[in-house]
């Protein structure tokens, strides 16, 4: 798609202001949605597709208006995830083109591939890892853990099935113990930090931390835009970030299995 198109962006929270300098910067035309339930025709008309980085109460008119005005929507917002499979057959019986992601930052992907691949290697070696999982956000974050942190602990989950659910506690990371039934993750929420995930492996003779921090909120935004200029050359369907980087980045690696 060459730059100089118009974007709609849904939401002009922290996020939506930062899409905003990140979709100028590169040349296209960013479009502000404060209220997405009535957009002017000449609006829906002119935009080539919409960024939602809005909140989950807004998503059902967000995706009405994608569906509508056919054009692709990329959505950031987060809190939605129990109605997931309603809404992949409602883009899919209206032939849409939507994507979703809980973590647009690109380094962040690149941590989740990372942790995947660690996973996989472990799975079947001698070391009888034990991970643990650590988050720090701003205090004005309200969920605890971090959607990321989860996400993390769902890769690990799905090469150590004997992790059968997570243990979540307030704190410090907790030292290392010996494997039982649930991964732990442990958070703390400070003044003035963006984001630092950490994933720990303990081995009987080792420790390897595999640590991001983000230092702002563009990388989400260029993610975010990347991601759309992506899904505006597919086929109708729902995507997530994670079909984005299967195809972009993993299956030219060789990597398409991960």
């Amino acid at each position: 798609m060459p730059s100089g198109k118009a974007i709609g962006i849904i939401g002009y929270g922290r996020m939506g202001k930062v899409l905003e300098k990140v979709l100028s910067a590169a040349g296209f035309q960013p479009v502000i949605i404060h209220d997405n339930r009535s957009v002017p025709p000449a609006i829906s008309e002119s935009v080539t597709g919409w960024i939602d980085f809005s909140e989950a109460a807004a998503l059902p008119a967000s995706l009405t208006l994608a569906l509508e005005t056919r054009k692709p929507l990329v959505i950031g917002t987060t809190g939605w995830y129990d109605h997931l499979d309603p809404i992949a057959g409602q883009v899919h019986q209206a032939q849409g083109k939507v994507l979703w992601g809980a973590n647009f930052d690109l380094t962040m992907q690149l941590t989740f591939v990372l942790t995947d691949v660690a996973a996989r290697l472990l799975r079947n070696s001698p070391l009888q890892p034990r991970f643990h999982i650590h988050e720090i956000h701003h205090t004005g974050k309200k969920d605890a853990p971090s959607g990321t942190a989860l996400h993390l602990a769902r890769i690990v989950r799905r090469h150590f099935p004997e992790y059968r659910q997570v243990e979540v506690n307030e704190g410090p990371p907790a030292p290392p113990h010996t494997n039982g039934p649930a991964l732990p993750i442990t958070y703390r929420r400070q003044e003035g930090v963006f984001g630092i995930h950490e994933l720990t492996i303990h081995t009987g003779e080792d420790t390897i931390r595999l640590s991001h921090t983000a230092h702002g909120r563009e990388g989400f935004a260029r993610g975010a835009l990347a991601a759309f200029l992506w899904l505006a050359d597919q086929p109708p369907g729902f995507y997530s970030i994670d079909d984005y980087i299967r195809h972009t980045w993993l299956m030219p690696a060789g990597l398409s299995n991960a």
